[in-house]
């Protein structure tokens, strides 16, 4: 069984340890908007989609700087849905190419 959810608003109380030495028994509410993820019996998988526009010569940096995003993404899905994470993707509209984060 499968089911897509798009624009898939959340906000869910963590511990801010898990971002930030020394913080660790504060908590914060992370909150976003994950463009899409596909919700399967054996696990999620989450899609970012992003228009920046990067080059080859950029891409990895770029990706880097949004990696912790679709983490946090990826993090909320699973304990929301009590599910793992299969994957975790970038998707570039400007290069027509996927980049795995998780």
């Amino acid at each position: 069984k499968q089911n897509v959810v798009r624009e898939f608003k959340f906000s869910i109380l963590e511990d801010a340890g898990k971002y930030s030495a020394n913080t660790e028994g504060v908590q914060i509410l992370p909150a976003g908007v994950v463009d899409c993820a596909i919700i399967e019996d054996d696990g999620i998988t989450v899609i970012d989609f992003k228009t920046d526009r990067v080059t080859d010569a950029s891409l990895d940096a770029v990706a880097q700087k949004y990696s912790s995003q679709v983490k946090t993404y990826a993090d909320a899905l699973c304990r929301i849905y009590k599910k793992p994470v299969k994957s975790a993707s970038l998707y570039f509209f400007a290069l027509n190419r996927f980049v795995d984060v998780i």
